[in-house]
């Protein structure tokens, strides 16, 4: 198994939704970065959320916000190619070198 086949801590999961169809041809490029945004079960067999990603251009560059549903932290990537940002997502997923911060609640953003 991977990475995100066991809980990093015990937090209760919700509903976990399916794999996309070019899941396994991404797979041989990025083979990390498509289990967290696929995986939906822990070694144990509980649900597991599945990740996110969010890729935008702001000034630019092309960025991608990683979600870790299963958490509640985020994770920014930048980088000047869509294949570099991928790259790059990959290697600090495989690397645990993803900078992970706590999300904010967006009421508590609204809030301020």
């Amino acid at each position: 198994m991977g990475r995100f086949s066991e809980r990093r801590s015990a937090t209760p999961a919700g509903n976990c939704t399916g794999s996309y169809s070019a899941a396994g041809d991404d797979a041989e490029h990025w083979p990390v970065l498509v289990e967290f945004l696929n995986l939906q079960k822990f070694v144990d067999g509980s649900p597991r959320l599945t990740g996110t990603l969010l890729v935008f251009v702001q000034d630019g560059m092309l960025k991608a916000m990683l979600k870790d549903r299963e958490e509640g932290l985020i994770g920014f990537k930048s980088y000047d190619s869509l294949d570099g940002l991928l790259d790059a997502l990959e290697n600090d997923l495989r690397d645990d070198l993803v900078d992970w911060r706590k999300e904010r609640d967006q009421w508590q953003k609204r809030k301020n």
